[in-house]
């Protein structure tokens, strides 16, 4: 009884004394290789933990994260220890962070009336919305030309905050065939910018499929059909 009672005593000193050796090593290193600040201000916040992680000063850096309406998301704005200072064993970074625009800021949408759309698209571009759908519709009224502005919901005049769903539809006069390819073999962005280039408006469901993420499932009309500019075009991706 007295060999394992010494032997788990014996165990239980060489974990204490592998977790001191490492906590000691830590130490050691802080003070044999104190970690001298850089220019973080500009820089993606990623820049800061690579930085923080080689001179084991993890704990000793703190990320503020703030909404910003300049500074990109994940952009280091500010430092509260200049270049060059020689960090303490106790002293403290603080960074801050950009979120990016506020989602939840309230804009009063215009009247877009006789504008083009690349010049309704520059305007919520500008305000950060970043949920806005553009639906091409075909009309022969000769009051709408090609690429013209014809409704927003919700309507000109309407507070809305920039996380909110915006549809925007937009005039065609062309009535050209187009042939429906296997879209299958296409990313999300390059399948956008297609449907944008032949004025088709892309009705896109995200759902949990064994996929790799944004792979296209299914997609309607089928490949090899005709549809025409201002038709809509069915798609399911893969989401993570």
């Amino acid at each position: 009884m007295k060999r394992i009672r010494y032997g788990i005593m014996y165990c239980a000193a060489c974990t204490a004394a592998v977790f001191a050796g490492a906590f000691g090593g830590t130490q050691y290193y802080a003070v044999t290789h104190p970690a001298e600040v850089i220019s973080f201000e500009g820089k993606n916040v990623t820049i800061a933990k690579d930085w923080a992680n080689k001179n084991r000063v993890s704990e000793q850096v703190d990320f503020i994260y703030e909404y910003d309406e300049e500074a990109d998301e994940n952009t280091i704005m500010s430092q509260s220890l200049e270049e060059g200072t020689v960090m303490g064993r106790y002293e403290i970074l603080s960074l801050t962070v950009s979120l990016g625009a506020d989602p939840e800021k309230e804009f009063r949408i215009i009247d877009f009336t006789g504008k083009k759309e690349e010049e309704v698209r520059a305007w919520f571009d500008e305000h950060g919305f970043r949920n806005v759908t553009y639906e091409y519709r075909h009309t022969d009224d000769e009051a709408f030309t090609e690429g013209m502005f014809m409704e927003v919901v919700p309507a000109a005049g309407s507070t809305v905050k920039r996380s909110e769903k915006i549809n925007v539809t937009i005039a065609t006069k062309k009535s050209e065939d187009i042939i429906v390819s296997d879209l299958t073999l296409y990313t999300f962005d390059n399948l956008s910018a297609w449907a944008d280039e032949n004025r088709l408006t892309l009705n896109v469901t995200w759902v949990f499929d064994s996929s790799p993420y944004g792979t296209v499932i299914s997609f309607d009309p089928e490949a090899g059909s005709i549809v025409h500019t201002g038709d809509s075009i069915n798609v399911t991706f893969k989401k993570v």
